[in-house]
Formats: structure tokens, C-alpha cells, sequence
């Protein structure tokens, strides 16, 4: 059976960051396999990238043409190049009305900020309000319901080395029912006193968002 054998390079990203890695792609020539594809990762020294590889995938254009040991590369970046900017909100949650300098902070489980505490919160779904999105992140990150949010501040959050542009819709407000942890993003959740939080390290700019919530903490 002959082969014949073709390589790209290519960039790997989801909306948390860019990921590079080689991948050749080898078709048979001959017999039953004809046609075939199969795949292969090479080493990602060989064009001097390093990270790592994520689920979801989509060409966004192609970047340059490059060769190695008589393979010819395509360069693809796969990031989100389109220049519209996320919009994500994020929770200042109290356990009750005279506890306000108390918060509830998650540690996350993935990447981006793997390991860090950060507030409750994510992406806002498509036809979906601020107001809802957070009320439904609330709930689904930490099982509780999350009672008379108003709004606090907003915060951008541009993280190139992730490749992740977001404009953060804060809130603040009160956490009622039990908590029930959320495993597949969050590894740990506890209340914090405030200033303990603010000496903690936290994801993405939620220092900045629980400074300005401690520097106008609602009575």
C-alpha cells in the first residue's frame, strides 16, 4: 500500500485562548484504505509552537505556508478573529442582607485562570438578558438562586496570551437555597470575608470588580 502524505500547521482556540500544535494528515493511495484519512500530531517543536489541544475547532483563515523534511504546512489561525468582543457577567453574591462584606467566591477547574477563585458568572447565550444570564450562571454554578441582583459595575477583561476580549456586566446581590457544587468548571466554592477575597488570587479582573464592590459596599 502507498501513501501520500500532507501537513498542516495549525492553531488550535476557544474563546479562553489559542492553542498551537502540527497535525499531518496522510491518505492511502491504494487497496481498501484508498482515500482514508487518518491523522497524526507531530511535534509541536518543530515550527517552535507549544500548548495545547481544545475540542472545538473552526478555520478562520489561512496565516502562511511554511515546509519541513519536504512536508509543506499550512499555517491556519483558528481563533475568533471576527473583532466582536464577548459579553459576560459576573456575581457579587452576600448570604444575606447584614452580611455584606461576606462573598462567595468558586475556584475553577479549567482553563483559563485553572486553580484561581473567581466570582460566579459566564457567557451571555445568544437572545438572552444580562439580568437572566447572570440569575441562570448563578444558579447553575453554584445552586443557589440569586435574589434582587442589581447592577454594580462593568469591567473589561483583554487577555491576549488567552486570546479572550470580554466586556463583564457585574452585579451584586443575595444568594438564597443551598449550595451545590458544579463540577465540571469549579472545583471548590466557600464564602469568603471580603478581605480575605481581595488577598486571594482571582481570575480574570475580579480583583478589580470586588474593589470597586468593597470601595461602594451597599448598606
Amino acid at each position: 500500500m502507498s501513501f501520500c502524505s500532507f501537513a498542516f500547521a495549525f492553531t488550535f482556540g476557544d474563546e479562553h485562548g489559542q492553542i498551537d500544535k502540527i497535525f499531518r494528515l496522510t491518505t492511502t493511495t491504494e487497496g481498501d484504505h484508498k482515500g482514508r484519512p487518518y491523522g497524526e500530531i507531530m511535534e509541536s517543536s518543530v515550527l517552535g509552537m507549544a500548548c495545547f489541544i481544545t475540542d472545538s475547532i473552526s478555520v478562520k483563515r489561512l496565516l502562511c505556508f511554511t515546509s519541513f523534511r519536504n512536508h509543506l504546512f499550512l499555517a491556519f489561525s483558528l481563533m475568533d478573529r471576527s473583532g466582536i468582543t464577548k459579553a459576560t457577567v459576573a456575581a457579587v453574591i452576600a448570604p444575606d442582607r447584614s452580611s455584606r462584606s461576606t462573598v462567595l467566591l468558586t475556584r475553577r477547574s479549567v482553563n483559563p485562570f485553572k486553580g484561581c477563585w473567581c466570582l460566579p458568572g459566564g457567557h451571555i447565550d445568544a437572545a438572552e438578558t444580562a439580568l437572566a444570564a447572570v440569575e441562570r450562571e448563578v444558579a447553575e454554578e453554584t445552586g443557589l438562586e440569586f435574589i434582587d441582583p442589581l447592577f454594580l459595575t462593568y469591567c473589561d477583561e483583554i487577555f491576549p496570551e488567552y486570546g479572550f476580549h470580554a466586556v463583564a456586566v457585574c452585579f451584586y446581590g443575595i444568594g438564597h437555597g443551598t449550595l451545590r457544587l458544579m463540577p465540571d468548571e469549579v472545583e471548590q466554592i466557600s464564602w469568603f470575608p471580603l478581605h480575605e477575597a481581595l488577598k486571594l488570587p482571582l481570575a480574570f479582573n475580579h480583583l478589580q470588580i470586588l474593589q470597586y464592590y468593597a470601595q461602594h459596599l451597599p448598606q
